[in-house]
């Protein structure tokens, strides 16, 4: 057969990314309840593709999108799964232009989010409308979600929609960009949250009161001497470091009667969260004068295939089919939804395309010919393991 990629119009899939960059879909405190990101999924991904003739498509409860394309009683799924939320324009300039730059005689998209998810999600989405007009030579069903999530550092969007649906698949692909190679596996991340209690007094006499902020410097300092455990051949070591630090009352001339912390501990496949968060509570136990407690934060879940698992090896051919190049692998220390649903028995990777290097940068930008070709793969990967035996 054809390539596939060169029944994708480039123009029309260049397009689309500019569209997806032109509104706005920033992370902010609200996370994905934020309207703007709502409104990003119901008023311009919905529409988007109902106009291609996707027309299974809801949004869940939490407003996540879901596409259903083929046969929803077929054995044979594959799951595409997309994200709305990008990291915040910043000191970005014109970061919703969706401008076509040249830089050393390539075209790029310019934009926020173009390179980390709003690429791989136009990809996604014309991969998704190839399968759906070759349906006649598929037996399967691809289903195409797109999460509210995307820099929230936790999997409520994901465990909502598989509830949904109560989603199953052979194989799964998170789109985000990952230099168009395949991320086989990442570290899983929970925050570990500490809170100090001292005692109010004013700080002309702190000898009566307990200060929480001397008490928040003594934990830091005993969990930085903690021993962390555990080391894998191609992620490395764990870690744990401080990400946070407030204090309360927020009034001046008081000495300080809490203190909140938050530490990020990497986690490495087959860690044990609560055995994790209770290495830290033991070390920083009895710590007198102050009362400390600590509180399990939201969890990211590790993720890891092998070269024998069935994403990674039809996610390789589809490569190999539309670049005629060998796919190449990495691993990472930043973790998303793969490890979610390695978890629930779908095997996921992520892969998508956009430089790692230009995520969150004041000149985010995306190659279209790497735009183009990730389209190609996505719907390689789906047609290949959904036609008909028959098919040729």
């Amino acid at each position: 057969m054809t390539n596939i990629k060169q029944q994708i119009d480039v123009e029309a899939l260049k397009e689309l990314a500019r569209k997806l960059v032109k509104r706005p879909s920033q992370q902010t405190e609200k996370m994905e309840y934020d309207p703007e990101i709502k409104g990003f999924i119901r008023d311009c991904l919905l529409p988007e593709l109902k106009e291609r003739g996707l027309t299974n498509v809801k949004l869940d409860q939490m407003g996540n999108l879901i596409c259903r394309i083929g046969r929803p009683d077929s054995a044979k799924k594959v799951l595409f799964l997309g994200y709305a939320m990008t990291h915040p324009a910043s000191s970005m300039n014109e970061p919703f232009a969706g401008q076509v730059v040249i830089e050393g005689g390539q075209e790029y998209l310019r934009g926020r989010g173009v390179s980390e998810q709003k690429g791989a999600l136009a990809a996604m989405i014309a991969a998704a409308e190839y399968v759906n007009k070759n349906l006649e030579e598929l037996d399967g069903e691809l289903i195409f979600a797109v999460s509210l999530a995307g820099e929230t550092g936790r999997h409520d969007a994901i465990d909502s929609i598989r509830k949904e649906i109560d989603l199953k698949a052979d194989l799964g692909v998170v789109g985000i960009g990952t230099n168009s190679e395949i991320c086989q596996g990442n570290k899983g991340r929970v925050d570990i949250l500490v809170n100090v209690y001292g005692k109010s007094c004013h700080s002309s006499t702190p000898s009566l009161g307990v200060n929480a902020i001397e008490g928040a410097m003594e934990v830091v300092g005993k969990l930085r001497e903690m021993p962390i455990k555990g080391e894998h051949p191609k992620l490395g070591k764990a870690t744990l470091t401080s990400t946070s630090i407030k204090s309360f009352p927020d009034a001046t001339h008081t000495i300080q009667n809490e203190c909140r912390l938050v530490f990020d501990r990497r986690l490495l496949p087959g860690d044990d969260v609560a055995a994790i968060v209770g290495e830290v509570e033991q070390t920083i136990a009895g710590h007198e004068p102050y009362k400390v407690d600590v509180v399990q934060g939201p969890v990211t879940f590790p993720s890891e295939v092998n070269d024998d698992s069935i994403v990674y090896k039809q996610l390789s051919a589809a490569i190999k089919a539309v670049t005629n190049e060998e796919a190449t692998a990495f691993y990472s220390n930043s973790a998303i939804d793969a490890g979610y649903l390695n978890k629930w028995d779908i095997p996921s990777v992520m892969f998508g395309p956009g430089k790692m290097e230009y995520w969150h940068t004041d000149n985010e930008i995306l190659g279209v010919e790497e735009l183009w070709n990730s389209a190609g793969i996505y719907a390689q990967l789906a047609y290949n393991h959904l036609r008909k035996k028959s098919s040729v």
